[in-house]
């Protein structure tokens, strides 16, 4: 019994040692899938796994959970008839997360209304980054990749657009070079055009 005793704890201790010596190796960020549904919300959004810092995690979890809430709770707005959240993850490394969500609602009425909103943030510092803060682009740059996309897609803009006059805040990353400037519906365009996104190279 005792000589049993002494070779578990041999093999116990050399494998402790083989744990210790096989170097650590980080786990990848990766996305998980969650599902909500209640009354006249559905919802579908992410929660950030496996980063490197826990604190940062957190707090862009915290952030997708305020986002929920937001929508759930539009300020001075009556309940909905319908609302759905959709999301797509646009980029992912251990440095950046890109996401887009799309909201819909419907109010009655002619048409429902929808939202896109996105994030962008360094996974290292959890700081949500700001086109300006990534890129130089001129406002002429931007002007001239709206309006090249509008024109070679078909979209109608409204007569009186001439360009932007500020930058936009609401992008998204393909890669993290690659910026796609997101307007909403009625921001440079009639309803008819939709939701117009634009990538900028």
């Amino acid at each position: 019994m005792k000589k049993s005793i002494a070779q578990i704890s041999i093999i116990f201790m050399i494998f402790t040692l083989c744990l210790t010596i096989v170097p650590q190796t980080s786990f990848a960020a990766e996305v998980r899938n969650e599902q909500y549904a209640t009354g006249v919300y559905s919802l579908a959004f992410p929660q950030l796994v496996n980063n490197d810092n826990l604190q940062v995690q957190d707090k862009i979890n915290h952030d997708i959970q305020l986002f929920l809430m937001k929508f759930m709770q539009p300020d001075g707005k009556v309940k909905p008839e319908e609302a759905k959240l959709t999301y797509e993850v646009h980029y992912l490394s251990n440095d950046l997360f890109s996401i887009e969500f799309t909201a819909y609602t419907f109010w009655g009425g002619a048409h429902g209304q929808t939202i896109s909103t996105s994030f962008n943030y360094d996974l290292k510092t959890g700081e949500e980054l700001k086109l300006t803060q990534m890129f130089d682009y001129k406002p002429s740059e931007i002007n001239k990749a709206i309006f090249a996309h509008c024109e070679k897609n078909s979209i109608p803009l409204y007569n009186d657009f001439k360009g932007i006059t500020q930058y936009p805040s609401n992008f998204y990353l393909t890669s993290p070079t690659t910026p796609v400037l997101v307007f909403q519906q009625y921001d440079i365009a009639p309803y008819s055009s939709g939701i117009i996104k634009v990538e900028l190279k």
